[in-house]
């Protein structure tokens, strides 16, 4: 994602594909399966193509040490102390590292002898605070999942998407953007009352 001199970087994971399987390339969530009272990404604010200033959550430190990291309440208030109040609108992009993983299925996925997943995500307690004390129009991971692989109630999508926001997946490049002060393209597919689908997302700052 980014680009300097006002040049485009794409935020594409190109191995994802290959590796975990078609469905799971860089992709626009903006409803979730089991919340049936939301709505799809033609009514989440995304309609054609949408840009939105990016907020970068730099977990990538913690996410080394511990597959299961989790974007916090204290992580958003940093990035709000060091950069100011989170932007209206904004898009915030949770960035552990996790797309230098994208060629290898084992590691992208982080499944144990159990086959549970393991890699980072949105906490519960950060969605809610997102949704209700700032103004928020997506959230975005290089994972395969806004919640933290090993979730089984998957909070984080029931409570962003079923609020009529939008979620991007797979996004890569993101060690490459600023902390703030970029903006990002996301460009919506063209399949009326969609849930999903892939997407081109791009991003540049000056």
């Amino acid at each position: 994602m980014g680009a300097a001199e006002d040049q485009g970087l794409p935020l594409r994971c190109p191995g994802v594909g290959a590796v975990v399987g078609p469905a799971h390339g860089l992709r626009l969530r903006a409803r979730s399966a089991s919340s049936f009272r939301s709505r799809s990404y033609s009514s989440s604010g995304l309609r054609k193509r949408s840009s939105k200033s990016s907020v970068v959550i730099d977990l990538r430190e913690r996410a080394r040490k511990d597959a299961d990291a989790l974007v916090t309440i204290d992580d958003l208030k940093r990035w709000e102390k060091a950069h100011g109040r989170l932007p209206r609108q904004c898009g915030v992009f949770l960035n552990s590292g996790w797309d230098a993983k994208a060629g290898d299925a084992r590691a992208f996925l982080g499944q144990d002898d159990s086959k549970t997943l393991h890699f980072p995500g949105f906490s519960k307690e950060a969605c809610e605070f997102l949704l209700n004390e700032r103004e928020v129009a997506g959230l975005a991971v290089d994972t395969l999942s806004l919640d933290v692989g090993a979730s089984t109630d998957f909070a984080v999508h029931k409570l962003w998407l079923g609020a009529g926001k939008w979620g991007l997946e797979c996004v890569a490049n993101l060690s490459k953007l600023p902390p703030a002060g970029a903006t990002v393209f996301v460009g919506a597919p063209k399949v009326s009352g969609a849930s999903g689908g892939p997407t081109r997302v791009l991003a540049v700052w000056g």
